[in-house]
């Protein structure tokens, strides 16, 4: 879990730790031969811890500085580089770092690259007490805790917020239900009526065709039989009117 992550990093530095054990430690090296350049790296585990070095060098002096690179955040510069009369007399310092990391040092030859210096150094790496470890993880985990606090206030609000809204889109749908079975009612309500209307329709385009028929036929034997005669006589050309009944035949032969 990521929580186990974090609390493994705020205890790491007290993982082993016995008041009564040594809490220095040291670096040395002799007649290192620098041409160019020359870096050492010293790990810092414990904010507050004092880096104090010295160093000496022979056949001439030497470029100098200090850069501390902290675990989270950018390199920063602690001691400008300059030439320091290093083969004259030791030089001698010492850095507190503010929280864990790196701290470089770097020594330069590249202006007397042509004449090698031989380097000898002696860093000693002394870690604050118990006490100072423990203010400074306190100090660390007090920092984290207001900002847990801040992002639980805010998640909790948001909760809220995503809650009240939650319950109020869940109000809504039954009425939403209410009306969608409202809509759905209309519609099969309307679709039965188109059903009808279109079934009425129909029966009133047969019972028009027969009552056009019907009427066409009435029309004709609404004519006495002198104007009965005069239309027989025009449509016989058909052929057929005679044979509509046995009056219509006689007319029809009697007109010829």
């Amino acid at each position: 879990m990521a929580d186990d992550s974090l609390f493994r990093d705020l205890d790491s530095s007290f993982v082993n730790f016995d008041e009564a054990a040594s809490d220095t430690f040291n670096y040395t090296s002799t007649d290192i031969v620098v041409h160019w350049n020359w870096k050492l790296d010293i790990p810092v585990s414990l904010p507050g811890s004092t880096v104090s070095y010295t160093f000496s060098t022979t056949a001439g002096d030497i470029g100098f500085g200090i850069s501390f690179e902290p675990n989270e955040g950018e390199e920063v510069e602690v001691l400008e580089e300059h030439r320091v009369p290093s083969n004259i007399e030791p030089i001698s310092g010492a850095f507190k770092a503010p929280s864990e990391g790196a701290v470089c040092l770097y020594w330069d030859n590249s202006f007397s690259w042509l004449t090698p210096k031989k380097l000898s150094y002696s860093v000693e790496v002394r870690q604050p007490s118990f006490a100072v470890a423990d203010q400074a993880r306190s100090t660390k985990a007090r920092s984290m805790l207001y900002g847990s606090l801040d992002e639980l206030r805010y998640l909790q609000l948001q909760l809220s917020h995503t809650l009240d809204k939650e319950r109020a889109l869940k109000a809504e749908i039954p009425e939403l239900k209410r009306q969608f079975d409202e809509i759905k009612a209309k519609i099969e309500s309307k679709l039965a009526q188109v059903t009808a209307s279109a079934q009425e329709s129909a029966s009133l385009t047969r019972r028009l065709q027969e009552s056009e028929s019907r009427i066409n036929g009435l029309c004709i034997r609404t004519l006495n039989k002198e104007l009965l005669g005069k239309v027989l006589d025009y449509l016989r050309g058909s052929g057929a009117v005679g044979c509509v009944c046995k009056y219509w035949a006689a007319i029809v032969k009697e007109h010829r």
